[in-house]
């Protein structure tokens, strides 16, 4: 991705130090392998920061929500803690957590896992929107679908959430 974006700065219009300054923001990719290599030697360790970016996703989350609904206002904050692109695959990391504990879980667990991730949804749809948020949630959307779904029944979900979109599209100004 980072490549492909570092590409399109040579056919930009926009001058080249201010691409730069937007491909700045996708810095937050780079963190995945280093985190990748320092967390296969320790399961314990695995686990311990798991437990705490879900906490951490979650907080951003309720923040996201109270700052996009005005109960509260944070300085230096618009509708996130960080920009759109962090809160985005931060949300997305978060929205495939629930929708994968929803589906090995049952009952009042698969419920509020369910829940979660329609508020994730809604969070990256309409209140700190983007368009790598929009892409990552669609993307997280449709591979769950196509994963864990028979073929007809994946064909099903696809189509609703294709119409879904659109009507999202249509309906939403902040899409």
């Amino acid at each position: 991705l980072f490549g492909w974006l570092l590409l399109s700065v040579t056919w930009s219009s926009v001058p080249v130090s201010e691409s730069l300054g937007y491909l700045s923001e996708y810095r937050i990719y780079f963190m995945i392998p280093i985190l990748t290599a320092a967390l296969t030697l320790d399961q314990r360790t695995q686990r311990w920061v798991f437990a705490a970016a879900m906490l951490g996703a979650f907080i951003a989350l309720i923040t996201s929500y109270g700052l996009g609904l005005g109960w509260w206002k944070i300085e230096g904050a618009h509708l996130s803690l960080a920009n759109r692109i962090y809160h985005g695959f931060i949300m997305s990391i978060f929205l495939l957590v629930c929708l994968l504990i929803a589906r090995k879980s049952d009952g009042w667990i698969r419920f509020g896992a369910l829940i979660f991730s329609a508020l994730v949804v809604y969070n990256v749809m309409n209140i700190e929107t983007g368009r790598t948020g929009y892409l990552q949630v669609m993307f997280i959307c449709f591979l769950f679908t196509v994963v864990s779904f028979a073929r007809i029944h994946a064909v099903i979900a696809v189509t609703v959430l294709l119409s879904s979109l659109a009507a999202a599209y249509f309906y939403f100004e902040g899409f």
